[in-house]
């Protein structure tokens, strides 16, 4: 075997890459990014405190409202009774106590405007003077026996007594009229002086056999507005 006769040379030196710098880790933040998380978990955090928050507010507002509602609906209803007392208290009349329907006609030389008003006042007026009107056969202590039945019979052996009873108030002072009417034809007429705030009238006529036919009586103002009628018959 020959031995080699070449001459190797080892030189030791660093590459071109050997003078680089080693790779660095460098973080970015992203400011943005987390501001805005930032802001939806302060959203998420105050969200249940705004919305129980409203609901107590909404509860003590009605509450303050009922407290405001209820003292004016207790002030109404008090000052309700206190105006309906004196109207209950004015009219003391009976409820099983009939009142007469009054109708008026108006005068021919009023004008519509000033006199309708006038004349519905005076025929109220005239509803609440007539307490009672009605015939019967006797009258004892100022007061009437009986509500004589009618049409009335009579029979050739004795005449009968009809008694006009009337009981008025709020007429202290005035004076009205009874007026007797026999087939339309006024046949008696008396002056009635009322001298009390509540008054009673009675006028009576003896009616005989032959004065049978339709019969009328009235109770009417000094205007000559009738204020009560009652209309019968005398039967033969």
């Amino acid at each position: 075997m020959e031995e080699s006769n070449k001459l190797v040379v080892k030189v030791k030196y660093k590459g071109l890459n050997q003078h680089r710098d080693e790779p660095v880790m460098v973080t970015e933040w992203n400011v943005k990014r987390i501001v805005i998380a930032i802001i939806l978990l302060i959203f998420f955090i105050l969200l249940p405190f705004y919305l129980f928050d409203d609901e107590s507010i909404k509860d003590s507002s009605d509450t303050t409202l009922n407290s405001k509602v209820k003292p004016v609906e207790k002030i109404l209803e008090k000052e309700k009774k206190e105006i309906i007392k004196p109207i209950a208290k004015a009219v003391e009349l009976d409820i099983d106590k009939k009142l007469p329907i009054v109708l008026v006609k108006l005068p021919d030389n009023t004008t519509e405007d000033t006199s309708i008003e006038t004349e519905v006042e005076r025929i109220n007026d005239q509803i609440t003077d007539v307490v009672r009107a009605l015939l019967t056969t006797g009258v004892i202590n100022k007061e009437p026996m009986d509500n004589m039945g009618l049409p009335l019979v009579l029979n050739k052996n004795k005449a009968k007594n009809v008694y006009y009873f009337t009981e008025i108030i709020n007429r202290k002072g005035q004076y009205l009229f009874h007026q007797w009417f026999r087939n339309e034809k006024l046949i008696y007429k008396r002056k009635i002086s009322i001298l009390g705030n509540r008054w009673r009238a009675t006028t009576s006529k003896l009616i005989p056999y032959s004065k049978g036919g339709m019969w009328s009586v009235r109770l009417v103002d000094k205007q000559g507005v009738i204020l009560n009628e009652i209309k019968f018959e005398v039967i033969n």
